[in-house]
C-alpha cells in the first residue's frame, strides 16, 4: 500500500522539463509568429523560445528580431543560409542587403567564411548582430 502511494505522489508531482532547442521548420504548413505568413523557403527562417519555454516561428530574420525586441526571450536561433540547419542567433554571422521573404534583407550563417563569400557574390554586407537591432532591422 504504501509503494502505491508513493508511486501515485511520484506521478502526480513529476513534471517533464521544459522543451528546449529549435524545431525542425514544416515548410508549407507553419506560419511566422508575426505576419502569418507561410514559411515556403529554407534559409530564411528563425526560431525562439520564450522564458516558459512556448516555441515562436518566424519566415524572416527580422520578424523575430521586431517581435523578441518586444518580448521577454529565453533562446533564439536562426537558419543558416547554407543549409546547415539552426545555429544560435548569438553565434551567427549575419549578411545585410539581401532579399528575404519579408524584405528584411538579413540572413544568417553558421561559418563567417561562407557568410563573407555570399556577401560578396550577392552585393551584400557581413554585419554583427548589435547593428542588426539598432540600424538595419526596423518596422
Amino acid at each position: 500500500m504504501v509503494a502505491c502511494a508513493a508511486l501515485l505522489s511520484a506521478v502526480l508531482l513529476w513534471k517533464p522539463a521544459p522543451p528546449t532547442g529549435p524545431e525542425p521548420v514544416r515548410y508549407g504548413r507553419d506560419a511566422c509568429e508575426r505576419c502569418r505568413m507561410h514559411m515556403a523557403t529554407p534559409g530564411f527562417a528563425a526560431e525562439r523560445r520564450d522564458e516558459k519555454g512556448a516555441l515562436h516561428k518566424y519566415d524572416d530574420l527580422g520578424c523575430m528580431l521586431i517581435a523578441a525586441s518586444h518580448a521577454a526571450s529565453g533562446e533564439a536561433w536562426v537558419e543558416d543560409r547554407a543549409g546547415s540547419g539552426f545555429v544560435p542567433l548569438l553565434s551567427a554571422t549575419f549578411v545585410a542587403g539581401v532579399d528575404t521573404p519579408m524584405n528584411y534583407g538579413v540572413i544568417a550563417f553558421r561559418d563567417a567564411a561562407a557568410a563573407a563569400k555570399f556577401a560578396a557574390d550577392h552585393g551584400g554586407r557581413v554585419v554583427p548582430l548589435e547593428r542588426l537591432l539598432t540600424t538595419e532591422v526596423r518596422r
